[in-house]
């Protein structure tokens, strides 16, 4: 079972957005921690493919859990999450990545024995017009910070070869759809962008000691950037490998593991207005999910 717990501040940020707020949050300097840590820790920090495969995450956590002891799970994602800027969908705000408080938790709570991270999604920045250096040093501090902490951290590729064969059109129309209101990139600048960020992504998890999980053509369809349904087990598979984990089993890992709420995160913007909750006392349970 995976447990996710909330605890509401006094102040008036924390009522803005009331129907957010159910799942654990970033702990507050100066609060209590567990008196002893979990067996292991995970971080995940991405986008939308967080958003959408929360419950391949949910049980994949669920599985390392059941071959290690107690796990806490810290999560930062969500629909159009950036590494560089504030992210909105609709009038829900969401912090940048490396500024979610997700690795300050980290630094500040009693660590696992064994730590491991998760950083995806990179490309999700290029749609927001983002040049290739500004994300490359986001994603740079971000990885130190993570291996401050001491974590082992898989980061993955962009899926290039089927970025290649993406027609003008459909490009167009996705970008549209996905990322309204934002100046769309020519077509052939992005994909030399895509290129170049990959490249940058390989020399990224060579400087910090990470595992850089490539991404098969054939886990995507006419959607470039999202996986099938059916290949999100199997990119999975390939994170717990890149670990060190045994691969999750079953077609969503460990049956019957609920999804993580990622759109409920624990501190952003609710029309504009600033909100944010703290972590309650740590119950006992395999998986303690914390939502950033």
């Amino acid at each position: 079972m995976i447990a996710t717990h909330t605890q509401r501040r006094s102040r008036p940020e924390a009522n803005i957005a009331e129907s957010f707020q159910t799942d654990a949050v970033p702990v507050e300097t100066g609060r209590a921690y567990p008196p002893s840590p979990p067996a292991r820790q995970i971080a995940v920090l991405g986008a939308s493919n967080v958003a959408y495969e929360r419950r391949e995450l949910a049980a994949t956590a669920a599985g390392i859990a059941a071959q290690t002891g107690p796990t806490e799970l810290f999560v930062a994602g969500g629909y159009g999450r950036s590494f560089v800027r504030w992210s909105y969908v609709g009038a829900l705000g969401r912090t940048p990545l490396p500024k979610s408080g997700l690795v300050r938790d980290l630094l500040l709570r009693p660590a696992a024995p064994d730590r491991t991270a998760l950083v995806t999604d990179i490309g999700n920045d290029l749609f927001y017009g983002h040049d290739v250096p500004e994300i490359v040093e986001a994603v740079d501090r971000l990885l130190a910070r993570l291996g401050e902490a001491g974590c082992r951290t898989a980061i993955t590729a962009l899926p290039v070869g089927r970025v290649e064969r993406v027609p003008t059109w459909a490009y167009h129309a996705l970008h549209r759809f996905l990322y309204p209101g934002v100046a769309v990139r020519p077509w052939a600048d992005m994909r030399d962008c895509v290129r170049r960020l990959d490249d940058a992504v390989a020399r990224l998890a060579d400087r910090h000691d990470a595992t850089l999980v490539p991404q098969r053509d054939d886990w995507y369809g006419f959607d470039p950037i999202h996986r099938r349904v059916s290949a999100r087990p199997a990119f999975w598979r390939a994170v717990a490998d890149a670990w060190g984990d045994p691969a999750p089993t079953g077609e969503h890992g460990l049956p019957g593991a609920p999804p993580i709420r990622v759109d409920r995160p624990a501190r952003g913007k609710w029309f504009g207005r600033r909100f944010c909750t703290a972590t309650p006392p740590t119950k006992d349970e395999p998986v303690r999910v914390r939502v950033y």
